[in-house]
């Protein structure tokens, strides 16, 4: 096969991941994505060898899905794939305009990807002044989450480092996601399993909060929408939370939701 490093099936999250985003594809939530601003001179050839090099590096970064007429999905990890970095000039763009064009900029990535076509993340970075740069870094989740995508960011810019300054830089060699996966298989679920049935067990039925009965549409208590925007003090509190117990944010979110639901038991 052409361009075929390795083959094997996919995780237990990856397929939840998988199925979901074949179901509907036109979510958005699978789509990782990180912004940051850079400031000074940028080597832009430098920087587009630094995220070739990561690809390079790290197995998972290769990856892509099949899954048409097969019994069980499959990933594919191509022995090369390049990375597409796209460099843009909005240095004509008024200062007051450049957050709008950021946010579209950002949207506009959140498109989807073809999940048979390598690399599965798009980079993106407008010059926004004369030593300012503006990026964008779309993966598909299938990839990466947020932990590990904080790690690659840390490799691009330990590379982008080096390579800038002429260096070869030499970083220590990965674990494939390959042995991952094998590590996972070997793994005993006599234990975990009987563990869950014996927590879950006279659970008839997922927790509802105490909402009441059925309610009038058009009602002073119809249900709504609420939007609210957590303040960034609090953000970097959480962050340093999920830093140090070495979880995502979303992990920490998912285990307040739990802790609220099980006020309702």
């Amino acid at each position: 096969m052409q361009n075929v490093e390795s083959v094997y099936p996919l995780s237990p999250a990856q397929l939840d991941i998988l199925l979901r985003s074949l179901q509907a594809p036109e979510l958005e939530e699978y789509t990782e994505q990180t912004l940051w601003t850079m400031e000074g001179d940028l080597d832009s050839a430098a920087f587009a060898d630094a995220w070739r090099r990561l690809v390079d590096r790290h197995t998972v970064l290769r990856t892509v899905f099949f899954w048409e007429g097969l019994d069980t999905p499959l990933q594919v990890v191509r022995r090369e794939a390049e990375p597409g970095v796209e460099f843009l000039d909005w240095r004509d763009t008024p200062a007051g305009e450049v957050e709008a064009r950021v946010d579209d900029l950002a949207r506009r990535e959140r498109r989807g990807f073809d999940l048979e076509a390598a690399p599965l993340f798009r980079v993106v970075c407008a010059r926004t002044g004369e030593r300012e740069y503006r990026c964008v870094w779309s993966c598909h989740h299938l990839l990466l989450d947020g932990w590990s995508t904080g790690q690659a960011l840390r490799e691009v810019f330990t590379l982008y480092d080096g390579l800038s300054r002429g260096e070869a830089p030499t970083l220590a060699s990965p674990p494939p996601f390959q042995a991952y996966l094998s590590w996972l298989q070997a793994q005993p679920t006599t234990g975990a399993e009987a563990f869950w049935r014996a927590t879950l067990s006279g659970a008839a039925a997922p927790t509802a909060l105490p909402l009441g009965g059925p309610r009038d549409p058009h009602g002073p208590e119809a249900p709504g929408h609420v939007s609210a925007t957590i303040p960034a003090a609090r953000v970097e509190r959480l962050q340093e939370v999920a830093r140090r117990r070495q979880l995502t944010l979303n992990t920490l979110f998912q285990g307040a939701w739990a802790l609220l639901l099980g006020r309702y038991r």
